[in-house]
């Protein structure tokens, strides 16, 4: 036989052997206690105080309508090239 054939024999033979076995059933070692209440730490819950929010400048210049007439640019009415002879 060669070894090949002589190690497999020799894994089914210790196969068969150990699954006839009465298997043992380990006993536990350690024993459960349960943990005393510890006191935890207390929660404290702040408000905050309600912020007011900054003014959006976009809308204080453009909700001012003496400030958007002083800031227009006058209407300048110039001819355009397609006028006129050419």
């Amino acid at each position: 036989m060669s070894k090949l054939q002589m190690l497999l024999w020799t894994g089914a033979l210790t196969l068969a052997l150990t699954a006839c076995t009465q298997q043992s059933v380990a006993e536990p070692t350690a024993t459960l206690e349960p943990i005393p209440n510890t006191p935890t730490a207390e929660i404290v819950i702040v408000v905050a105080s309600p912020t007011v929010p900054a003014p959006d400048q976009c809308v204080v210049c453009h909700t001012n309508k003496q400030s958007l007439i002083d800031s227009t640019a006058e209407v300048i009415v110039t001819e355009t090239e397609s006028k006129g002879v050419g």
